[in-house]
């Protein structure tokens, strides 16, 4: 039997999508709760976000085990629901069973807030602001010193942990930035050895979130891991923000994306500027590198930072759950208004 169901007890769906369901579990061997992320294995994005998570291991990265027993695999059987009338379809109605395979991948436990639902419900700060960047562009310096891309970089994919540390998330569309490898493989030399190259290769055009993309992302030609630059660019630009209505935010970063800037950020903050233009430069060429960004005089103060330091830091800003909100939910019985594990 696979083991997420007899290990865990869901408690709670915390989001569901295209390609799969994020349950909140209750695991009873080490009576701990963590985000237990379900996927019916239907195309190759699946298999690799399963090796880009076994791979990583940074502490701005959402945590997954890096052993294969915590990435299972259970078939379920389902009949074919359209009716059969012919004796013909009747004996061979064992060939209208479907197989599905659904893949269970065991992750760190963040909270429910992203950093989408925070820069719409917190004041702005510069220093956090600047803190939380940082942490973002380390985890994706070490991402792409692996010869990886995330490609899919936007606030609703950045998560804070229970301690308010920032971790990156939804590696979904993540591939190898150039070599021998197809863009479905994550597989190959453990040590990257990407660092350095400007070399482009011919990747899936479009995907990703339109409005976080690179230019040449939509143009149909090759790109590299400065595509994941931009989007820290829109990023960053969001992030010193606050927008009264949607329409207004997707105004904004639309008119960035063409190196618009809103007038009172120019002269508010001069250095943000500054820091923010060459990020989105439509020649990706002239973008800086991740490790040249944790250079710049904006996050230098950040630079070797502990991680305790982040943590009493962003505690005191970032509005933390009480855990004691979890272990009130310790029933064995789950909710009723789950999605079938």
């Amino acid at each position: 039997m696979n083991r997420y169901l007899t290990d865990f007890e869901p408690r709670e769906c915390l989001g569901q999508g295209g390609f799969g369901v994020v349950f909140k579990a209750f695991n009873r061997v080490d009576e701990c709760m963590y985000a237990v992320k379900r996927i019916a294995i239907l195309d190759s994005r699946v298999m690799r976000e399963v090796k880009a998570l076994a791979k990583l291991d940074h502490p701005g990265i959402v945590r997954s085990s890096n052993k294969s027993d915590n990435f299972n695999m259970a078939d379920t059987h389902c009949r074919n629901h359209k009716k059969r009338k012919t004796s013909k379809h009747r004996h061979n109605r064992n060939k209208n069973i479907v197989s599905k395979l659904y893949l269970y991948i065991q992750m760190q436990l963040c909270q429910q807030e992203s950093l989408q639902t925070w820069l719409s419900t917190s004041a702005f700060d510069l220093h956090l602001t600047l803190d939380i960047f940082h942490q973002m562009v380390s985890a994706i310096s070490y991402v792409h010193d692996l010869g990886l891309m995330h490609r899919d970089l936007k606030p609703s994919n950045i998560f804070f942990a229970m301690d308010g540390s920032v971790k990156i998330g939804d590696f979904g569309l993540v591939t190898f930035v150039e070599g021998t490898y197809g863009d479905d493989d994550v597989s190959g030399d453990e040590s990257g050895g990407a660092v350095g190259r400007a070399h482009t290769r011919q990747h899936t055009n479009e995907v990703g979130t339109r409005l976080y993309m690179s230019p040449e992302q939509t143009t149909g030609g090759g790109y590299d891991n400065k595509v994941d630059i931009y989007a820290l660019g829109v990023i960053f630009y969001e992030m010193c923000q606050r927008f009264g209505t949607q329409m207004e935010r997707v105004r904004a970063l639309q008119a960035a994306r063409d190196l618009n800037f809103h007038d009172l950020f120019v002269q508010q903050h001069p250095t943000e500027f500054d820091f923010v233009r060459p990020l989105l430069s439509h020649t990706a060429t002239e973008r800086p590198d991740a490790r040249k960004i944790l250079q710049h005089p904006l996050l230098a103060e950040f630079e070797g930072a502990t991680l305790a330091s982040h943590r009493l830091h962003s505690q005191s800003r970032l509005r933390i759950p009480s855990m004691s909100s979890s272990s009130s939910n310790s029933s064995s019985t789950p909710p009723n208004n789950l999605p079938t594990p």
